[in-house]
């Protein structure tokens, strides 16, 4: 009768070398090259005996807390309609500040942090940004408590477990300063 007929070229192999062909393409190997062989350079090791220290969020956390202060200070001064609020708001950043301070200078084994800001009196001029609007102002603090909550929340994966809870404490404070300001 009828014999099917076959094909010299199937659908599996036809597959099978297009994507040989594409992972030779992505890999950058050419099998025709005429180059040299690739070297692999590494540092050479190193002779101290103590590993070096781990790297340690805690300074960004303590200058966007810095940051978000001096906004905090701008908003109470210009801020005529939401000063309580905002005063509250200073006060709890405050302490998040010195607390974050006090931990850098344990964790570097310092008691005293130079440069410390937690007793800076506020501004008593307008904001640095010019923008004496209410709205615009409290825009810029939730933008700020924003910045600040997803920065403690991310700095908790490689945290010990004393700064761990301490950031989880403060990422809690400004997500309620977040509920407080919307």
């Amino acid at each position: 009768m009828h014999e099917p007929r076959r094909h010299l070229l199937t659908r599996r192999a036809l597959l099978a070398g297009t994507g040989l062909g594409a992972l030779v393409a992505v890999a950058g190997c050419n099998p025709f090259s005429k180059a040299a062989r690739t070297v692999t350079v590494t540092a050479e090791p190193t002779t101290s005996s103590q590993p070096p220290a781990p790297a340690t969020p805690i300074l960004s956390l303590v200058a966007i807390t810095r940051l978000h202060l001096d906004h905090l200070n701008q908003a109470v001064a210009s801020d005529a309609r939401d000063r309580a609020v905002l005063t509250m708001l200073r006060n709890d950043v405050q302490a998040h500040l010195a607390a974050l301070e006090a931990e850098y200078g344990r964790s570097i084994g310092n008691t005293a942090v130079p440069g410390t800001s937690s007793s800076t009196p506020p501004p008593t001029g307008t904001s640095s940004t010019g923008a004496n609007d209410p709205d615009t102002t409290l825009a810029l603090i939730r933008g700020d408590a924003g910045k600040a909550q997803s920065a403690f929340t991310d700095a908790l994966a490689g945290a010990t477990r004393y700064q761990a809870e301490l950031y989880a404490s403060i990422a809690a404070c400004v997500a309620t300063h977040r509920m407080v300001l919307s």
